[in-house]
């Protein structure tokens, strides 16, 4: 088979790391004599387009004949070969046929007196070998590995696209960049300066780097894809959350959708398994309800990853009416609100947090929930008060830093109850903020409120 091929071109090599060494020195001396190779004044380097993916020019260069018109090629590949140019003596080529060259390096890596043409595949084999023995694999599971990783030799780390796809993935995909940030002068102006000799600084352009993410996005989805469909079993039942928000800076409808199963050794697992935009047209929206169109979108996303909607045991979403329904009509199973929402519904009628004030049960918690937010929201972004509360602390408490309010005032109960608690602790020294700017503190009228908190 051709992994057998493949081995058996690499038999030369061992586990050694000191024979990695030997090869990785001796690909410097290819790349450097080709570097720094002058032709006879008599011949003329051609050089090489920028279409040709011939294997060819990681050994050697095409020169011309200026005299004759001939074509030649300079073969650096191993040290007979860079002491036959030291001679003159060159292999004969056509203009466009280039049979001769490949022909001898082919017989060269026969012959075990050149270096196969991909250093880092040689180093990746070494590691690979070793996992292969620790991991103990049978013979037709290690051929189907090795196949594998020759299939994969041309993303190496020497190679162009793959350090362009290194740098997509930390910049756009980590670092949340736009796409178009490699066309930027400054950027480009950057990398010419500290990335790799063979880095492609043309090559990522805004086309390009919309590819990239595309085909970074598919391989990620399929190593999902594979190991779920590897790793689900005993129990072949689905747990789905759906959360679907609008984006507030520009109005953008997301769901998200993260994947709980049990695997076959009875492990709780979850996958993330989308994120994406939903925006359906007003002609949609016409015709179907929302939970509808919800619903068509989770199907196709399970079917991307080989999965029924059948599967689909319960779900978790919080008490909007579009994904209640979908979870808990549109596919019978069981259906829970998630916590936060839980709680922020059962405690709507305690303290009195309903949508609508005039039908608020406890408008005096109310108050107080609405006042703390407010204190929150003035004294850490105002630096006047929030210098006059540092020392109003001080002078309080004689302590200072362990007694700071939160910076936010959210509106989910897992935070609020911190905001109430901080502003309960820090009561006097806010008090004390409001005097001295000449204000009413909003926390006087509620003294009973707070005290019974």
């Amino acid at each position: 088979m051709a992994a057998s091929r493949v081995i058996r071109d690499f038999l030369f090599l061992t586990n050694s790391r000191s024979r990695c060494t030997e090869l990785t020195q001796e690909g410097e001396q290819v790349t450097t004599a080709i570097e720094d190779f002058v032709p006879p004044d008599s011949h003329e380097i051609v050089p090489k387009s920028d279409r040709s993916i011939s294997n060819i020019y990681k050994y050697g260069v095409k020169v011309k004949h200026n005299p004759s018109g001939k074509w030649f090629f300079a073969c650096f590949g191993s040290a007979c070969c860079r002491a036959n140019l030291a001679a003159g003596i060159f292999i004969a080529i056509g203009e466009k046929s280039v049979s001769n060259a490949n022909d001898h390096i082919k017989e060269a890596r026969r012959r075990r007196v050149m270096l196969p043409s991909s250093l880092d595949f040689c180093c990746h084999w070494f590691d690979f070998q070793e996992d292969c023995s620790r991991e103990g694999e049978d013979k037709n599971r290690l051929d189907l590995r090795v196949s594998k990783a020759v299939s994969s030799a041309m993303y190496t780390r020497a190679h162009p696209r793959f350090l362009a796809m290194k740098w997509v993935k930390c910049n756009m995909i980590e670092g949340f960049c736009p796409v178009s940030h490699g066309e930027k002068e400054w950027v480009r102006a950057s990398l010419k300066l500290t990335a790799l000799k063979n880095f492609p600084i043309t090559g990522i352009h805004n086309e390009a780097v919309k590819q990239m993410v595309v085909e970074m996005y598919a391989a990620t989805a399929s190593q999902f894809k594979m190991e779920m469909a590897a790793q689900i079993g005993g129990m072949r039942l689905l747990h789905l959350s759906l959360d679907l928000w609008v984006d507030k800076f520009s109005s953008l409808k997301y769901v998200g959708i993260p994947l709980f199963y049990v695997d076959r050794t009875w492990v709780l697992r979850s996958r993330l398994i989308a994120v994406r935009q939903f925006n359906p047209t007003k002609e949609l929206l016409e015709d179907n309800r929302l939970s509808a169109l919800v619903q068509k979108h989770l199907e196709s996303v399970l079917e991307e990853y080989g999965l029924d909607v059948s599967l689909v045991f319960s779900a978790t979403s919080d008490s909007g009416s579009d994904v209640k329904r979908l979870c808990d009509v549109l596919l019978p199973g069981l259906w829970e609100w998630c916590v936060c929402h839980m709680i922020n519904c059962a405690l709507v009628e305690a303290f009195g947090t309903h949508v609508d004030s005039a039908k608020s049960r406890n408008p005096g918690a109310r108050k107080v929930i609405t006042m703390g937010k407010k204190v929150v929201e003035h004294i850490p972004k105002s630096p006047r008060a929030k210098a006059i509360f540092e020392q109003e602390q001080v002078r309080q408490y004689a302590q200072c830093y362990h007694r700071k309010l939160v910076n936010a005032a959210p509106q989910r109960w897992s935070g609020v109850t911190n905001v109430l608690e901080a502003v309960i602790v820090n009561r006097a020294a806010v008090n004390a903020v409001y005097t001295t700017e000449g204000k009413d503190s909003p926390l006087t009228s509620l003294t009973n409120e707070i005290d019974e908190l």
